[in-house]
This record gives C-alpha cells, structure tokens and sequence, in this order.
C-alpha cells in the first residue's frame, strides 16, 4: 500500500499506508512539525501533554515526514510522501551523533532509565524533548523526541541490560 499525498488549496494531506489516519500539514502546531518560516523561534518550545499524545498517535513513518517538513534546510523543498519520509531519515541520521551526545553522555539516560523514573512513553517524550530542545537546530523538539523514543534510546545510547 502506497502513501497517499493530497495538495490542494495550500492544504497538504497525507495518509499512512499502516493507519489509514489523514495528517494535515498546513496550519499544524509548529511543535508538531510544521512551522511557518516566520514562526522559527516557536519550534524550541518545549511541547505539552496534549502536543506529544497527538504525535505519540502518529506512526514512525509519519513522524519521518512531520521531521522533514520542519527542518529549516527543506523549506523551500517540495517532496512526495515517500520523498519526506526518506528525507526525515536523513535528518534524523544527521541529528543521531548530537542527540546521542546529549541524550545518552550529557542526561545519562541509561542510569535514568534503571531509576524507573518515567511511568510511561510520554513522560519520557516530555523529559527528552527538554533536553534536545537546544540541539535540534529549530526543528520541533517534540517531533525528535517521540522519534528517538519510537525507535528506542536504549538502542541510541547501548544500553546494557544489566
């Protein structure tokens, strides 16, 4: 099953292949992935609960093209579905050595994550997306962070399982 990608209007709509949910991309929350140019220094602020349940929502995949439309090197880029989620991967690629550097050296995550101190996925988001806010480059923290955890920071950072 394709990804299906409908502009019209200056609304972009997607719909994942897995979820068959519809995002819309215009007018989103800038801390959701989509920021207008103008609204640049919105995309550090530290998101919400509500923000990062909608995001937690999302599918890797759709997370991917929410990244690749945030970051401020694709702005004047036009993609495809496929072509932002492979896109996302790339930023995400690139971003990997500063949030390893943050997430994993400077806040210790695996001491923390033997603590149990995060209940839950999203507490966890929460913490994370305070840490990278400053190492995202104006990309939404939110957006990264739900990432990151998505694909799992014991797998970032080489956790041991002892």
């Amino acid at each position: 099953m394709a990804w299906e990608l409908n502009c019209q209007a200056g609304v972009t709509t997607f719909r994942s292949p897995t979820t068959s949910r519809r995002t819309r991309l215009e007018g989103a929350s800038p801390r959701l992935g989509f920021r207008p140019m103008s609204k640049v220094s919105e995309a550090s602020v530290p998101v919400d609960h509500a923000e990062l349940e909608e995001l937690h929502e999302k599918d890797i995949d759709e997370l991917y093209i929410l990244l690749a439309q945030a970051d401020p090197d694709n702005a004047e880029i036009m993609f495809s579905a496929e072509e932002a989620r492979e896109t996302g991967r790339a930023t995400y690629a690139r971003l990997s050595g500063r949030l390893h550097e943050r997430i994993c050296v400077e806040w210790r995550y695996c001491e923390k994550r033997k603590t149990g101190a995060f209940s839950d996925g999203l507490t966890l988001t929460a913490a994370v997306a305070d840490v990278i806010v400053t190492v995202v480059g104006g990309i939404p923290a939110g957006t990264v962070a739900t990432l990151a955890v998505k694909l799992g920071l014991s797998r970032l950072c080489a956790c041991s399982d002892g």
